[in-house]
């Protein structure tokens, strides 16, 4: 199995972990009666940004797929993908405040994955073709 494939495999199954991950937080968060959906605590757009986040887990899996079946469009995802979520991880690394050590360890973990992805997407040419 190349390097390519690997990568996207680790996409698919992270996207994925993600994916059920963040809904099932979101879903327990906005049915909360305190903190939830209808309360005036937690403004639309922090709901609209929060939404983005399973978004962009879902379409990472889609990205995954399209490498991994060696689709042109699913390198082009990645090119565009990648560099999103090191610049994300790499903010959460360095502003994320006070947490427990095991978070800041999946921080670290995340953020070298996005370098390796991003590094891939630009480095291969002619992966997906």
């Amino acid at each position: 199995m190349t390097r390519g494939k690997v990568l996207a495999s680790l996409w698919v199954l992270l996207g994925f972990a993600g994916l059920v991950l963040t809904t099932y937080h979101l879903m327990t968060l906005a049915a909360d009666p305190q903190y939830g959906f209808s309360s005036t605590i937690r403004e639309p757009l922090w709901w609209f940004i929060q939404a983005l986040f399973p978004t962009f887990f879902c379409v990472m899996v889609i990205a995954g797929f399209g490498v991994l079946f060696t689709r042109r469009w699913g390198l082009w995802a990645f090119r565009i993908l990648a560099p999103l979520m090191l610049l994300y991880t790499l903010a959460y690394t360095i502003f994320g405040g006070e947490r427990a050590w095991w978070l800041a360890l999946i921080g670290l973990a995340w953020l070298a994955f996005a370098v390796v992805s991003t590094l891939f997407a630009y480095a291969n040419r002619d992966a997906a073709t």
